[in-house]
């Protein structure tokens, strides 16, 4: 008689576990389709990614595209250029790109939009060919888009968790993918959006910095090589650069050998007051450069 009233309590243990979990993952499912889709259709994105897929980009062919990291996000201005050329571009770099971040936004990009002209900014993390930690979490909630599953594979194995399990992706990401920032897309406006993907920066160097230098590796870099061949189908020109440093030399000779259509402005810029760091201009910076970037790279743009 004990025996059967164990087996029957273990009997409606196990279904109410059953029902438990199931209840569990059906939950998990939910919410990882509502913040997906929040992220795919934000009233204000919070991500240059974010701003890419969600369809805000709407003209229907641009002058040229700019894709980098902070040093390109912070560097150039399209308003600006807009006024100065009359040319219609956007800024779609954003802050830790690397080379394999910068190549799934050239290829968002051109799933859906036209340009003439695209402009990467390359710099000391050019022999860089992994994703950066930082950079890869605004496209988690895309990784179920084949495209860009398959990509990110290639260089992380561990995406296959991360796309299988629901919501997971959200909760390992929950300090730039959580609840807050979800909220936050629907009522609180971004500013890199009103400015076409700019994003000014203010301060300046206070005192001398030390020299930096940059030594990089004389090799192609397996992600630009596959933007070049992508471009080169779709009849896009692309052209690299490097932004400004101060107070620091990098050898330059290894982008002129291994990119095509490539502008060295790394030293274009020298006061101090222009820069936030050695690596970023500040806003006063940017706007310099901006004319100088566009008087360079897009006086004959057509």
């Amino acid at each position: 008689m004990n025996l059967f009233i164990f087996s029957f309590k273990m009997k409606v243990f196990f279904k109410n576990l059953g029902f438990i979990l199931l209840i569990l993952l059906c939950s998990l499912y939910i919410l990882d389709l509502a913040y997906t889709y929040s992220y795919k259709n934000p009233i204000y994105p919070r991500n240059t990614v974010s701003w890419l897929k969600s369809g805000k980009l709407i003209a229907e062919k641009y002058d040229y595209i700019l894709f980098g990291s902070s040093r390109c996000a912070y560097t150039i201005n399209p308003k600006q250029i807009l006024k100065e050329t009359g040319l219609h571009g956007v800024n779609l770099g954003y802050s830790s790109c690397n080379a394999f971040e910068i190549k799934l936004m050239v290829k968002d990009f051109l799933k859906e939009h036209h340009t003439n002209k695209i402009f990467i900014q390359v710099d000391h993390e050019f022999n860089n060919e992994l994703t950066d930690v930082l950079a890869i979490v605004p496209w988690m909630p895309f990784v179920k888009e084949l495209s860009i599953y398959e990509d990110i594979l290639k260089v992380d194995k561990t995406i296959k968790f991360k796309k299988i399990i629901p919501f997971y992706r959200y909760m390992y990401y929950d300090s730039e993918l959580g609840f807050r920032n979800l909220v936050l897309s629907f009522f609180k406006p971004n500013s890199f959006e009103l400015k076409d993907g700019f994003v000014p920066i203010n301060g300046s160097i206070k005192e001398d910095l030390p020299s930096v230098v940059y030594n990089l590796e004389n090799k192609e870099n397996i992600h630009f090589k596959e933007i070049i061949a992508i471009c080169k189908e779709k009849n896009v020109e692309v052209n690299f650069f490097t932004a400004p440093y101060y107070n620091s030399k990098i050898n330059s000779a290894v982008f002129e050998k291994n990119l095509p259509n490539y502008t060295n402005f790394s030293a274009s810029v020298e006061s101090p007051y222009l820069f936030k760091d050695n690596s970023h201009l500040n806003v006063k910076g940017a706007k310099m450069f901006t004319t100088i970037f566009s008087n360079s790279c897009l006086r004959f743009t057509e």
